[in-house]
């Protein structure tokens, strides 16, 4: 049980989204700290994921990889249930998981529109709510525990293309405001990580080969951020933490 004067020791932590951009560096980052890491990836990507981190668990970082919907209550409920079975009770979760998608267009009508928020509610708000819902008795049982998930811009600051995943974060912001409100009486930590621009990732280049990365966050600041969440004790508590560039 933590105490107001003990920070948050490496347990067990899961990563939703490892497939993921940014879990190519959160993963190494936490592994190299002493963090057991849990992964979760996408039905029928689990070998891939196990194989891109197979030179990590090759040098002793205790990693391993979980298929599972994120979408599905069920499907979350049973590979959780696998992985406390199989590693114990997380003391962590760092949910990566999302997914970006430009429109619906203005004009595109209410079936279009609808498909397009659900797609986004999905990949972003209802998978978060599943995985946190997942962790969160054993940590309340336990007083103590971190989850960290990802903002993004758009949920502050209207943009035009991107209308239903501003929503969907902007859920999945109110949610984590909410939820840490909730739960941090209780010694259960609830952070935000609200990036104000694009991350530095092989991804984003690809998707923006004529952007200017020297404006882009750093992949590396972002693990240290998420580690800076996690580490963070009882009276102490970071539930938002802006990240830019510059």
């Amino acid at each position: 049980m933590s105490t107001p004067d003990e920070s948050l020791a490496p347990g067990l932590v899961v990563v939703t989204g490892a497939g993921g951009d940014l879990a190519g560096t959160v993963v190494p980052y936490l592994a190299q700290r002493g963090w057991r890491v849990a992964l979760t990836a996408r039905p029928g990507n689990e070998g891939t994921t196990a194989a891109r981190f197979a030179a990590l668990q090759a040098s002793g970082a205790d990693v391993r990889t979980f298929p599972v919907d994120l979408a599905s209550p069920a499907a979350v409920e049973t590979a959780f249930a696998k992985v406390r079975a199989e590693l114990g009770k997380a003391t962590a979760l760092v949910h990566l998981a999302g997914r970006f998608e430009g429109g619906p267009a203005a004009n595109a009508g209410p079936s279009a529109t609808a498909a397009a928020l659900e797609r986004t509610l999905d990949g972003n708000l209802r998978s978060a709510v599943n995985a946190i819902s997942a962790v969160l008795p054993d940590m309340l049982a336990a007083r103590s525990g971190a989850i960290v998930a990802v903002g993004a811009a758009a949920a502050i600051s209207p943009a035009p293309g991107s209308v239903a995943y501003a929503a969907a974060k902007g859920a999945l912001v109110a949610y984590l405001r909410s939820l840490a409100a909730q739960v941090g009486k209780e010694g259960v930590s609830v952070g935000c990580i609200m990036p104000a621009g694009a991350f530095d990732t092989p991804g984003n280049h690809a998707a923006m080969p004529n952007g200017d990365a020297s404006g882009w966050i750093a992949a590396s600041a972002f693990a240290e951020a998420v580690a800076f969440i996690l580490s963070r004790r009882p009276r102490g508590f970071v539930h938002e933490l802006p990240l830019s560039a510059r």
